[in-house]
């Protein structure tokens, strides 16, 4: 552990040590802690769609963390620095197919059977705004798989179903 005095800084210490470099700079490095009274934490992280994934995956090691470097049992909460609509379902395109439907077919013609039942048969579509696609999948090793090696392919996808251009995201499902 560091000699550093702040506990924060200890905190984030103790964090990167259970997770991968990966998601520590992602999820855990960009938070700002506020304290709203002695045993109550707030810390603001970038969007809505952070603090529900760390809530939701995360929040039982960030309070470890935080009790183990304050001292002292400390409640914390997720806050999201800027206030952004909720996730909105994928615009359905004609109503034979889904949008995420017409993107699949798109991108089955491009690629291999196995590839297409492997990497993007199982990806759910959310938009985050309206020039904003989520696309989620499985953990942060196929999220990385898919931005290195599919990005161009299932952006033009998106472009071609949805009629624009849309900026693509892939990101785990924290639901999984």
């Amino acid at each position: 552990m560091s000699t550093t005095a702040n506990p924060w800084n200890i905190v984030l210490e103790l964090l990167h040590r259970e997770v991968s470099d990966y998601q520590f700079v992602t999820w855990f490095k960009p938070m700002k802690p506020v304290m709203q009274a002695p045993d109550h934490m707030l810390i603001w992280v970038e969007d809505a769609f952070v603090a529900s994934l760390l809530t939701q995956r995360h929040l039982q090691r960030v309070q470890n963390a935080v009790s183990l470097a304050y001292g002292r049992e400390i409640r914390i909460e997720f806050r999201a620095e800027t206030e952004e609509p909720a996730a909105q379902p994928v615009p359905n395109a004609p109503a034979d197919l889904s949008f995420r439907d017409k993107v699949l077919e798109i991108l089955r013609g491009e690629v291999s059977e196995y590839q297409y039942n492997a990497w993007f048969k199982p990806m759910k579509m959310v938009m985050k705004d309206p020039d904003h696609l989520l696309i989620l999948v499985e953990d942060a090793f196929v999220a990385s798989i898919m931005t290195r090696r599919y990005a161009l392919s299932v952006k033009n996808a998106v472009a071609l179903a949805a009629g624009r251009d849309i900026e693509i995201e892939f990101t785990p499902d924290c639901a999984q």
